[in-house]
């Protein structure tokens, strides 16, 4: 398995549209357009948006899984908890309003770090087996 960093194409919009809303969209397509955030594509076969996150002093912290679409959660996500390490990130990090993201996350070592309303912020420490 791999991943290639792809620019934004025709049909991201209608793609992305099922995991968030209007304005997080907007945000998301803007963010990649900066180069804040990166898309990457999984084989023709899924998706997923990534940034890295860093502290006043520019020491890597969070590698944050924005959204995923049309692949096997479980297998993009131990490959992005691989690749975040090998970057020297220390933790993972997941935003999701969606009911049973816990049931998916919880057995891959996350846990609920913070509750904003319907949102729950998932981490997950990072270290070698």
């Amino acid at each position: 398995m791999g991943h290639e960093k792809i620019n934004l194409f025709y049909g991201f919009d209608d793609i992305f549209k099922r995991v968030f809303h209007a304005e997080g969209l907007k945000a998301a397509r803007h963010d990649i357009e900066r180069g804040v955030s990166e898309l990457w594509e999984f084989d023709e076969r899924g998706f997923l948006i990534v940034r890295g996150e860093y502290d006043k002093h520019g020491n890597k912290t969070d590698f944050v899984l924005v959204a995923l679409v049309g692949c096997d959660a479980r297998e993009i996500e131990r490959y992005a908890a691989a690749y975040a390490m090998a970057n020297g990130f220390k933790r993972m990090r997941v935003h999701s309003i969606r009911t049973g993201a816990e049931r998916y996350l919880k057995p891959l070592g996350y846990h609920v770090a913070e509750v904003r309303g319907r949102e729950k912020v998932f981490v997950r420490e990072l270290k070698w087996d």
